[in-house]
């Protein structure tokens, strides 16, 4: 398809195919742009995951890389939602045996922006402390939502706001 070619409802027209090896994941649409994390399907020998968060303008059919990051140690990349007009995700770091969950939001045509971290020390995984980020729900109004998070091994929920 050619990048001036307009997109006719009702058909079926392949606008994107990932690189050999690749998976996409976690695809999501706001207005005229599609939202998505394409990543290698087997980790590699260290055990990590790299992964990209990209974004392609279907008016002009051109691909940007929001974000990139690493799944080490069996996380995964992030999973993206959106409502309205935030695309929500969360990404996750070790740093010296501690996880760090960071969740980002992007509106509109802004740039992605960290309105919340939380860190889980996992030196030793029999006595793990801290908080890890694991699901975002974005919720009507103009800020806030919804997110799961474990604390201290136990599952509980927790409001947010920026």
């Amino acid at each position: 398809m050619c990048p001036n070619e307009p997109i006719v409802a009702g058909g079926d027209i392949k606008i994107y195919t990932a690189p050999n090896r690749k998976i996409i994941n976690s695809l999501v649409g706001y207005l005229d742009k599609l939202f998505w994390v394409e990543y290698e399907r087997k980790r590699d020998e260290k055990g990590d995951l790299p992964w990209q968060l990209k974004c392609m303008d279907l008016r002009t059919q051109k691909i940007t890389t929001v974000r990139k990051g690493v799944g080490q140690d069996q996380i995964l990349p992030p999973i993206l939602r959106i409502h309205k007009d935030k695309l929500t995700w969360i990404e996750k770091e070790i740093v010296k045996g501690v996880v760090l969950s960071h969740l980002y939001v992007a509106i509109a045509d802004s740039p992605p922006l960290k309105i919340y971290s939380a860190s889980l020390n996992e030196v030793n995984k029999e006595q793990r402390s801290g908080v890890f980020l694991d699901i975002q729900r974005p919720r009507n109004g103009k800020r806030g939502g919804y997110i799961t998070i474990f604390l201290y091994l136990r599952r509980i929920g927790c409001l947010f706001s920026r």
